[in-house]
């Protein structure tokens, strides 16, 4: 069902290089990285392996099982780091070959919004989503990323942005009824 943009809207046009895919990218990864539900997936993991470091003692009869419990625990706040850095290290080469592999990912769109919602048009089809379609919003140093779900987002860049286009889109965005995330 067509999207109705009853009040002004705003409209843009733009192509997504190698770039800006790559710092949407990142700007995802971060996001995504110091969310409240990793940091709490990272102390379940540091206490589990604590745990089992002090079982691990109790059962070898370490006559310090609260060192090897420590140790457990420490292992996996130095290891999640270090994964994450490796992670992040890699998101440029992933992107490399996802834009290789898509040619249609740097064809111009043409993105509007207005409190009804946002349209996007391009040579691969026109999405008009109202914002309640939307699971969440961030705000990067990128641009908006604006997302389907966890995973997958639509990006407006804010180099193509005026001061005033972006301080309109984050203000219709905070209006809607979309959680920033």
């Amino acid at each position: 069902m067509p999207l109705e943009h009853h009040e002004p809207v705003t409209c843009v046009t733009f192509s997504l290089d190698e770039a800006a895919q790559i710092s949407a990218s990142r700007a995802n990864f971060r996001r995504r990285i110091f969310s409240r539900r990793m940091l709490l997936r990272l102390a379940i993991g540091a206490l589990a392996f604590a745990g089992a470091g002090l079982v691990f003692g109790i059962v070898i009869e370490d006559p310090d099982p609260v060192g090897t419990a420590l140790l457990f625990g420490g292992e996996v706040l130095v290891l999640f780091p270090l994964m994450c850095v490796l992670l992040y290290a890699l998101i440029p080469r992933r992107v490399r070959r996802v834009v290789r592999q898509n040619p249609l990912s740097s064809r111009p769109v043409e993105a509007c919004w207005s409190l009804a919602g946002l349209s996007a048009r391009s040579a691969n089809g026109t999405s008009e989503l109202p914002w309640s379609d939307f699971y969440g919003w961030h705000a990067a140093a990128i641009g908006f990323l604006l997302y389907f779900n966890e995973q997958h987002y639509h990006l407006i860049p804010a180099a193509i942005l005026s001061e005033a286009q972006q301080a309109g889109l984050r203000a219709t965005l905070e209006a809607s009824a979309v959680r920033r995330l």
